[in-house]
This record gives structure tokens, C-alpha cells and sequence, in this order.
């Protein structure tokens, strides 16, 4: 609350707004006339509570401020508010950036030079207004003789507050106005909006034209150079397919040269050269603008520019322009956003931030492309090889009976570097790759053996091993498998009972579904091998269990040889 001192108040010198004035501007201008050159300091003068974000960006706080100093201006409040209009939505979510403005003040040098015109207008905190209207000169925001940035202090009016350069000492040369700038008069507020919507999220894509992917920023980035010639570069984008089509290309090339990416196929490469499609509606621009002569225009390579989220969790500034979403490291692997979460926990991808179920997840290109070149290193054509090979995506049906996932199918492949056989007449994924049906048999089943020493759930036991919920219950009141956990439903078996028992017998149960063969017809074969016998103890329950032994795995393998004309592992639970 103002004491009576402070509402009865009057600055010596009251100016008026001018007209399209910037409201922060104004109380800057507002400071200077009253010897006081920061807007902290006229926040004093009327014991106002300043905070040093409050006029950040315009500042949360800015109405309020007015509010309070409209006394001392002898103006009410709503009058005061009412000399500032906000021309643009400032804020506005359907935008990549979604507040528009500069934090640092641009000025117009002509315009300092005047002493009726020495005043920072709306439209300049804007960081596509990167002209004055009034004399076609380009807008500066640092100081030409020190290069510092301008800053909200009193001097701006004068000249450099770092270096004392005056304006007047500055000598600007026309130019015409730049369309991107001059087009927003011309447009609808419905027009408008969706015009910036397009053109401030292809700033984003010019800003680091050779990123794998882009961010959403919601805020401008802090170290935007040449500014105009990026929103040249933008609008260009916004307004042409064509520009749009080469930028891609200019893209496509850069990473088909970069030794990072070399064992990326062609369709991947496109995948990462395609620039994000536009969700506004542009199509009104053409009727806006004229046919534009083709200008040559070369990305900027920028210093840093990415998101703060980025930022934090990156180790090396050469990162940046590697990192991809989650949803993009999928698309080249060919696999799900969880898959490519597990391939992280597993150390077969690097991730720069985010938990296993964090949407913010950055991941590394370089590891994806990395992971594709080891699985491809030595890959074969499928040839006529067919009848002994079997393509991931119908192995993927199968992997439960093995206790097993997709992404522990491509650790079991990399760690054992598995024959891989390649269709040529595919893109690259994950899933339109085959591998040797016995080959792969043999490393899921040691899987198998080593991941059941972990925690098994009894659901997860009774899958694996194709039995029903009273087979189950016979095999584990036979073999004593102890159960713990809070309730049967949530119960986890003895993991050092449940690998001890399948590192000394094999199930046949299992093996015949894994081998797509009859249950039936396989104990008969055994029943005549000499030397083998089986454990008769749940045989009543139809589970048939023989020691493991090189006779045993001799004759299973003579079965399939006899029955079926190969060894065709995998076959029943794959269809």
C-alpha cells in the first residue's frame, strides 16, 4: 500500500505517450526526463516492489507498474493502458516461439537523431520488425562501435551505454523494407496469426540448418545474429515449396558427406533431411505476394541456439546438431519409442537426458547410426536362403516363449554377431531383417537359461513354457518352486530353482511348440531311443520332462531331420 507521500506525488516532468510507443519505452523515456536512467530507480520513486524479472520481455508486471504510476502522471489508469495497444497477440501457444519478442531493445538511429521521434515504438520489440518504417533503415540492437548488446537503461536514447558512442556519429544507408516484415500490415489478425505461426518456426529450422532434428523452442533463442537475413531465410521457406524442396536437398548432402552418418541408407537419410511440415495454413500468402526471383541464400552456421533443455544435459557443444527425438530414433530404427527406451537401458543406444518414460528423451543420431552399421557390418543378400532364415517381424510373435523382447533380440544379435541377411529391395528397419533360424534358436534359448536367473513371475513361467494354470501348479508343488511377493497374482519364483531346473532337463512341452511339432509325436520318437528315459513324474499331467544330455539333443535333432526335412526351429510360434 502507498503512503500518503508516495500517492501524492507528481514527476516534475510528465510526458505523454506517443503514439505506437512501446509501453516499456515509455516509462524508460519516463525515467530519463526524471534523472533517473533504470527502471528500478522510478520503481523506487514511487515505492513501488520491483522485481528484476518484471520487465523482462515487457514483463508480467508491466500493467501493474502503470497502474501504479498513472497518479503521478495526473492520468487515471485505464487511460494510461489505454495509450499502448498490443498490435500482435504476445503470447500465443500455436507458435514455435510463443512470446515474439527481443528481451534486448532495438532502436532506430534516424529516429534518436530527432528529438520527436527519439522514442522506442511497440512494433521494434517485435524480432521480425527488424526495420524502421519511417526512414527504410535497418534496426540495430547492439552497438556498432563495441558490438554490446543494448540494454533497457537511459542511455539508448543518446547512444552506447558500454562504450559512449552517440547515434549521431552513425551514418545509415536506405534499403527497402524487407516483405517479410511489411506483409503483416496487409493480413487479417486471422492471416496474421497463422502467417507467424509458419514463419517463427521456420526461424527455428534456419537458425541450425544441419540438425538432425529441431527443437520447439516456445522461447527465442538468445544469440540470434544477422536477424534479418534469418527471417529473410524464413520467410522464404513460409512462402515457397521450391526453397523448401532445395533446403532439403542442401541437406540430404550435407549428411550424405558427413563420415557420422555414412552407413545410413538412402531412405534414412531422406528421413532426416526432411524438414518438419508446417501445421498452419500459408496458402492465402500467394495471393499476397508477388512471383519472387530465385535468390541464392546459404544457411548461417549459428554458435549454440538449441534449447536450454539441451543445453543441461550435454556434455560437448558438437553434440547439438545430432541429437534426434525419440519418435525420430524410432522411425530409423523401425521400431517403437519403447523399444528404442530399452535399446537405452541396455547401453546399445546413447541418450543425453530423460528417464526411460520421459517424452523429453534426447537421443544420440550418432548412436543410432552407429547401431545400424554394426547389425549391417557383414549382412548378406537373402538370395534363395530363404527356407533357413526367418525375418525379425515374424521372430518378434515368438520372443515371449523365451523371455525375451525386441530389444534384447538386437543385444543377443549384436553381442553374438549374428549372420544377418538382408532383402535388398527394402529400406532399412529392424524388422525387414532375417537371421539363420538355428542360429538365432540357439542364442535365445541360452538367453533363456541366463535371464530366468533373475526374477521370474509366475504368469511369465507359465507362458514360456506352454503349460495351463493346473500344469503349472503340478510342476511347482513337484519340483518345491518357492514363491514370494504380496500376493499369488504378484508372486516372483525362486530364481535360482527355476535356472538350475532348465540347465538340467528340457521341457518338451516347450521344445515341440518352439520346434512347431506334435507334442505327441515326439514322445513316441523318444519313448524308442534306447538310453533315454524321462522323468515319469507328471506325465499324468500331460508335462514331459527328459534330462538335459548329448543323446537327448542327438535324437530331437534326428526327429525334426525325419519328420520335417530340416532342423526348423522356430516355426509354430512365429505364424
Amino acid at each position: 500500500m502507498l503512503n500518503n507521500t508516495v500517492e501524492k506525488l507528481e514527476f516534475a516532468v510528465r510526458p505523454r505517450p506517443k503514439h505506437i510507443e512501446s509501453a516499456q519505452g515509455f516509462l524508460l523515456r519516463l525515467a530519463v526526463s526524471n534523472g533517473r536512467y533504470e527502471l528500478s530507480k522510478l520503481a523506487e520513486a514511487i515505492d513501488y516492489k520491483y522485481k528484476a524479472s518484471s520487465f523482462t520481455l515487457g514483463g508480467a508486471d508491466i500493467e501493474s507498474f502503470l497502474l501504479a504510476i498513472s497518479g503521478a502522471l495526473r492520468l487515471s489508469g485505464p487511460e494510461l493502458l489505454s495509450c499502448f495497444s498490443k498490435s500482435i497477440d504476445i503470447e500465443d501457444d500455436r507458435r514455435a516461439v510463443s512470446d515474439i519478442r527481443l528481451p534486448t531493445p532495438k532502436i532506430c538511429p534516424n529516429c534518436m537523431k530527432n528529438e520527436d521521434s527519439r522514442y522506442i515504438k511497440e512494433q521494434w520489440e517485435y524480432a521480425h520488425h527488424t526495420h524502421c518504417e519511417e526512414h527504410n533503415v535497418e534496426l540495430i540492437d547492439r552497438c556498432p562501435h563495441c558490438a554490446e548488446s543494448l540494454s533497457w537503461n537511459g542511455d539508448i536514447f543518446q547512444g552506447c551505454s558500454c562504450c559512449g558512442y552517440r547515434w549521431e556519429s552513425y551514418k545509415t544507408s536506405s534499403e527497402p523494407l524487407p516483405l517479410y516484415q511489411t506483409i503483416c500490415d496487409e493480413l487479417t489478425d486471422l492471416e496474421l496469426k497463422e502467417y507467424l505461426a509458419a514463419l517463427y518456426q521456420n526461424l527455428i529450422l534456419v537458425s541450425r540448418p544441419f540438425d538432425l532434428s529441431f527443437d520447439k523452442f516456445k522461447q527465442l533463442p538468445k544469440d540470434l545474429v544477422n536477424t534479418p537475413y534469418l527471417f529473410e531465410l524464413a520467410f522464404q521457406l513460409t512462402i515457397s515449396g521450391e526453397t523448401k524442396s532445395d533446403w532439403e536437398e542442401m541437406r540430404l548432402s550435407h549428411f550424405k558427406a558427413d563420415t557420422n552418418l555414412s552407413k545410413l541408407d538412402e531412405h534414412s537419410l531422406h528421413l532426416l533431411a526432411k524438414l518438419p511440415d508446417s501445421k498452419v495454413i500459408t496458402g492465402f500468402l500467394k495471393e499476397k505476394v508477388l512471383p519472387q526471383t530465385p535468390q541464392c541464400m546459404l544457411p548461417l552456421r549459428q554458435r549454440v541456439m538449441v534449447s536450454n533443455l539441451r543445453i543441461r544435459n550435454t556434455n560437448s557443444i558438437r553434440d547439438y546438431q545430432y541429437h534426434i527425438s525419440l519418435s525420430k530414433a524410432a522411425k530409423l530404427l523401425g521400431v517403437d519409442k519403447k523399444t528404442i527406451n530399452s535399446l537405452v537401458e541396455l547401453k546399445l543406444v546413447t541418450a543425453y537426458t530423460g528417464s526411460i518414460t520421459s517424452r523429453a528423451r534426447i537421443v544420440s543420431g550418432v548412436s543410432i547410426a552407429k547401431l545400424i552399421s554394426i547389425i549391417q557390418e557383414h549382412s548378406l543378400n537373402i538370395d534363395n536362403q530363404k527356407n533357413q532364415l526367418i525375418s525379425i517381424k515374424e521372430l518378434i510373435k515368438g520372443l515371449p516363449y523365451f523371455n525375451c523382447d525386441l530389444s534384447s533380440l538386437v543385444m543377443i544379435i549384436v553381442t553374438n554377431k549374428c549372420q544377418i541377411f538382408i532383402d535388398k529391395n527394402n529400406t532399412f528397419s529392424v524388422q525387414s531383417l532375417f537371421v539363420n533360424r538355428e542360429e538365432v534358436a540357439l542364442h535365445l534359448e541360452n538367453y533363456f537359461i541366463e535371464s530366468i536367473r533373475y526374477d521370474l513371475s509366475r504368469n511369465k513361467l507359465q507362458q514360456v513354457c506352454t503349460l495351463k494354470s493346473h500344469q503349472y501348479i503340478e510342476l511347482k508343488n513337484i519340483f518345491n518352486f518357492q514363491e514370494v511377493g504380496p500376493s499369488p497374482s504378484f508372486a516372483k519364483l525362486n530364481p535360482v530353482q527355476i535356472s538350475l531346473f532348465f540347465e538340467q532337463n528340457i521341457l518338451i512341452n516347450r521344445w515341440a511348440k518352439i520346434a512347431g511339432v506334435k507334442l505327441r509325436s515326439v514322445i513316441q520318437f523318444l519313448k524308442c531311443e534306447s538310453d533315454i528315459t524321462s522323468n515319469s513324474v507328471l506325465e499324468h499331467q500331460d508335462i514331459y520332462i527328459y534330462e538335459k544330455s548329448d543323446e537327448l539333443m542327438d535324437s530331437l535333432t534326428r526327429y525334426l531331420i525325419y519328420h520335417k526335412g530340416e532342423v526348423n526351429f522356430l516355426a509354430n510360434i512365429c505364424n
